[in-house]
């Protein structure tokens, strides 16, 4: 029976050996894949590290958006005030200047007014005078023929 169990042994030996040299293939071909895997995980640390630099960039050129954005409101809202001082400004001359034409205008329609009046006048007196003109010829003829 030894000899038996030797064989036995032996055999289970074997066996194991082989499956340790099955798993001695499996462990490479794992190691393999890890080490593909390093490769890989290496490659995208590069990538996701360029993507911090240019993501900081990109934080940096916001940031200056930003503060120019900031600058550009103050300033528009300096003209915006500046605009409505100069839109009050030219409201009240402008609204001065309209009254003063409207009172020019007033005294140059009573001044047409009056001259139109006393024109009228004029012209009813040279009617007049023009009608006692011909009754002064009409007596004149009159007295001539009479005379």
């Amino acid at each position: 029976m030894e000899n038996n169990e030797m064989k036995m042994i032996l055999e289970r030996f074997d066996r194991i050996d082989s499956k340790m040299s099955e798993m001695d293939g499996k462990i490479s071909a794992l190691d393999t894949k890890v080490s593909n895997m390093d490769g890989k995980v290496f490659d995208l640390d590069k990538k996701v590290t360029s993507m911090d630099i240019k993501m900081s960039e990109i934080d940096d050129k916001v940031s200056d958006l930003d503060k120019k954005v900031l600058s550009m409101d103050i300033k528009m809202s300096e003209t915006d005030g500046k605009v409505s001082s100069i839109q009050l400004a030219i409201e009240d001359e402008i609204r001065n200047n309209i009254q003063i034409l409207a009172e020019w205008h007033m005294r140059l329609e009573r001044k047409l007014d009056e001259s139109l009046k006393v024109n009228h006048e004029k012209e009813l007196l040279l009617i007049w005078v023009n009608k006692l003109e011909t009754e002064v010829r009409e007596l004149k003829e009159n007295i001539e023929k009479i005379s």
